[in-house]
């Protein structure tokens, strides 16, 4: 609660500095990936010398000592611990603002500022409401981020449908979809290799020189992340037996998912073969010459590299059925194997494995990474930060369906009553070719509740209160002496401005055109549906409210409070 009131402050406060841009990567715990193509080429590029570059930092994170000192010299690079005030001054007043996840939950940005998520990789996986297990609202944070990022960058039409379908934005996401290439995969280049085995070498990871070089890397199966030691042990073991066997021609090393990284790095027998978390993982595949992986989205980028992939997935049947995968087994470009002696005997035949899977490779890099030709993050950076609107290599999405009406829906808690049965009827019955629904409701934590959520149509998205909201002392001082007193002669103490932050961080930066408060009871959900920046607002009476404001129940008018706060605003 203390840091959504000090973000709100901030928030407050802070101008807009518009040469100042604020990278966070996996919750402050690397320098990798998208963000960190983004920030090498402009930090080397004289044309954005004037820029300033803010990374976060979370300081339990392997690699961040030698990361600061490989950048102490440059004035223009900082380094801020996550969650402190010098990290909340630069969240809210860098003009331009990275990430490859998600923002914590109290973060809305301003107006001014220009919000990029690139994500973390092309999925194999099933994503989003995809997955049909779980609690919805688990997705909540992600759907939020992306609704109010003003750029999502996207390598391929697979991700691009990925973000419009499976995360629901088409028809409403208002910003754009930057099919131009992922920036990551720029640095999957042959040009880095012997600097990465140096710097390998300099921390003590074995790799024999005159040997070509095997990547294993399992993707964390989402078991407990606090105790991997089951998964840890396989891993130990089966890389071992792979680099008995195959030792004379290959090292093997391992990168294991960042979820249990910590954890393996413990492990004697394995620390000497493990490739360090800060290390980033497409800069390691240019001095990779077979892969070995099984669901990770790693294999797409390595697909650059034009050299094998060894599909080792001895789960394949438990994990497809669980979490469900977006590509069949006859498209991959690789052989799948179930145990790690076909590992090993794929990788003694690897040209014949090159021969047999060159027609699936080939559709894959032209399905999956048709602009992959080094130059994406050029393509992203002059688009974002040059103005350059002419894409000519990959193109510029758009989401909003301008035909339709955009309706903001509180439907209440979803429990069991006449409310529910109303809303799921009404929703059941609508034109989506008209509307484009979104449904506002708090946290589910009941079958029940789960239940009703799931049996909207599809056409619907929910979205969910996160978090604790990020008003300012002041506007909490007021907020509370209004819900004490309630009265019509306190109305001037309600503090709309936060409300009105705290309703842009709910519903992402969004405008509707209609927004209902379906319930009509609540005066604590109702503000929400009052500050919500909407053309129409309206509050559904599904009965004599009047009458139901004077009803006593054992002696006490049990909607009088919340009835009056609605009556009068």
């Amino acid at each position: 609660m203390d840091l959504a009131i000090e973000f709100a402050q901030s928030f407050e406060r802070n101008d807009i500095l518009n040469q100042t841009i604020f990278y966070e990567c996996r919750d402050g715990k690397s320098m990798t990936d998208s963000p960190y193509a983004i920030f090498k080429y402009l930090v080397t590029n004289p044309h954005y010398k004037d820029y300033i570059h803010i990374w976060s930092v979370d300081e339990s994170a392997y690699g961040w000592d030698t990361i600061m000192q490989k950048y102490a010299d440059n004035e223009n690079v900082k380094f801020v611990k996550r969650n402190t005030t010098e990290y909340l001054f630069y969240l809210t007043s860098s003009k331009f603002l990275f990430t490859n996840s998600t923002f914590q939950s109290y973060f809305i940005p301003k107006k001014e500022q220009v919000c990029i998520n690139t994500w973390h990789g092309i999925p194999i996986k099933k994503m989003g409401y995809d997955i049909q297990r779980g609690n919805p609202a688990g997705l909540q944070n992600v759907v939020r981020n992306f609704f109010f990022s003003n750029i999502l960058v996207s390598p391929d039409k697979h991700m691009t449908n990925m973000y419009k379908h499976s995360f629901k934005l088409d028809g409403a996401y208002t910003g754009k979809i930057a099919e131009t290439g992922y920036p990551r995969i720029d640095l999957t280049n042959l040009g880095y290799k012997e600097t990465i085995i140096q710097e390998l070498l300099s921390e003590n990871v074995q790799i024999e020189e005159d040997k070509k070089i095997i990547l294993y890397c399992p993707t964390w199966k989402e078991t407990n992340v606090n105790n991997p030691s089951q998964e840890l042990q396989q891993i130990i073991q089966e890389s071992q037996y792979i680099r008995d066997e195959v030792h004379e021609e290959y090292n093997l090393l391992v990168k294991v998912h960042p979820f249990i990284y910590a954890a393996a790095q413990n492990h004697s027998e394995l620390k000497q073969y493990l490739i360090p978390d800060y290390f980033d993982a497409n800069e390691v595949m240019s001095c990779v010459d077979v892969l070995i992986t099984d669901y990770s989205s790693i294999f797409f980028d390595f697909l650059k590299t034009k050299k094998p992939i060894i599909f080792y997935c001895w789960d394949k049947e438990i994990y497809e059925s669980d979490r469900g995968l977006y590509i069949s087994e006859d498209r991959l470009p690789g052989p799948i194997v179930k145990t790690v002696a076909e590992v090993v005997a794929q990788v003694k035949d690897i040209e014949k494995v090159n021969k047999d899977y060159q027609d699936n490779y080939q559709k894959m890099l032209e399905d999956y990474l048709p602009y992959e030709d080094g130059h994406s993050t050029q393509r992203l950076v002059d688009y974002v930060l040059g103005n350059n609107y002419d894409i000519t290599t990959g193109c510029l999405v758009d989401c909003k369906d301008l035909a339709k009406q955009t309706v903001l829906l509180y439907v209440g808690g979803m429990k069991n009553n006449g409310i529910t049965s109303s809303v799921v009827n009404l929703l059941k019955n609508m034109d989506y070719t008209k509307y484009d629904v979104t449904c506002f409701t708090g946290y589910p934590r009941t079958k029940q509740a789960i239940s009703n959520i799931l049996s909207v149509p599809d056409e619907v998205r929910f979205i969910y209160k996160p978090g604790y909201a990020i008003l300012n002392p002041t506007e909490s001082k007021n907020l509370r002496k209004f819900n004490k007193l309630s009265n019509q002669k306190n109305q001037k103490s309600i503090p709309w401005q936060g409300l009105q932050r705290e309703a842009d961080r709910i519903f992402s930066n969004r405008t509707f055109d209609i927004a209902i408060d379906f319930s009509g009871y609540s005066f604590f959900w109702a503000k929400y549906i009052i500050a919500s920046n909407s053309n129409k607002k309206i509050c559904f009476l599904h009965s004599d409210m009047l009458a139901d404001k004077n009803r006593e129940v054992n002696g006490k008018k049990i909607h009088e409070k919340n009835l009056l706060s609605l009556f009068y605003n």
